[in-house]
């Protein structure tokens, strides 16, 4: 097939239709000149029946947005949490605009007793018993709301976490007990390092079930010096 090419308009031989430059130098000069001549063929759009101009390797069989939304059945729908009105395919059977509407809309009407797998609040493990929340308070407010081992109070933390942890001196799976007397407040740092190793835990439940006296998990004391108010 011989061609005429656009810049140089010298003749070359080419077996690609849409080639329209002789070199990679007159394809350049013809990329980046606003002025080069620049072929364009025109189609229907099937929706509008307009007509409008597309390059020769493109597809399109829409001439604007609008007439694509057309084509594909798009809906207007209204977004369930916020109320905008959006557009989705008719199949996808959406009802929120985006993942933060959804996800906004799950935090407030899909928890508790709303949820489909709640089953009563009550578990064996639930909260540490009933008593759980009520006795954490009462143990920060015993503490002054200042970690036990290190002493930051809980206004100074600067994790997400605002509140200190309550810690069981004898673990909850052993003592099954949320006494005053069992509980420390600390810092999450100071939570983690008190907390017994597999070993140790194994070892505590071998007394627990031998009906032998079980000593407190007593904290490391601060590294200031300062004696520890973890040993009750």
């Amino acid at each position: 097939m011989k061609k005429h090419c656009e810049i140089c308009h010298i003749q070359f031989e080419t077996d690609q239709k849409v080639q329209r430059f002789c070199s990679k130098v007159c394809g350049y000069a013809g990329r980046h000149n606003a002025g080069a001549k620049r072929i364009r063929v025109i189609r229907t759009c099937i929706v509008c029946s307009s007509e409008f101009e597309i390059n020769p390797s493109g597809n399109s069989k829409y001439c604007s947005k609008r007439c694509w939304q057309s084509g594909h059945n798009l809906l207007t729908i209204k977004c369930k949490q916020c109320k905008k009105h959006f557009r989705s395919f008719r199949s996808n059977k959406s009802i929120f605009c985006s993942r933060i509407c959804y996800a906004s809309w799950q935090h407030t009407n899909v928890k508790g007793s709303k949820h489909p797998s709640w089953k009563g609040g009550t578990s064996k493990h639930y909260r540490r018993g009933n008593d759980w929340k009520d006795a954490a308070a009462a143990a920060r407010k015993r503490d002054n709301y200042r970690c036990q081992r290190c002493g930051i109070l809980q206004t100074e933390l600067g994790t997400l976490r605002k509140r200190l942890d309550v810690h069981h001196i004898i673990p909850w799976a052993i003592s099954r007990s949320n006494d005053l007397s069992n509980l420390i407040s600390l810092c999450r740092k100071c939570h983690c390092a008190v907390e017994p190793n597999a070993i140790k835990a194994m070892t505590l439940k071998r007394w627990a079930k031998s009906g032998n006296l079980i000593l407190p998990l007593h904290a490391s004391p601060p590294k200031s010096g300062k004696e520890s108010t973890v040993s009750r």
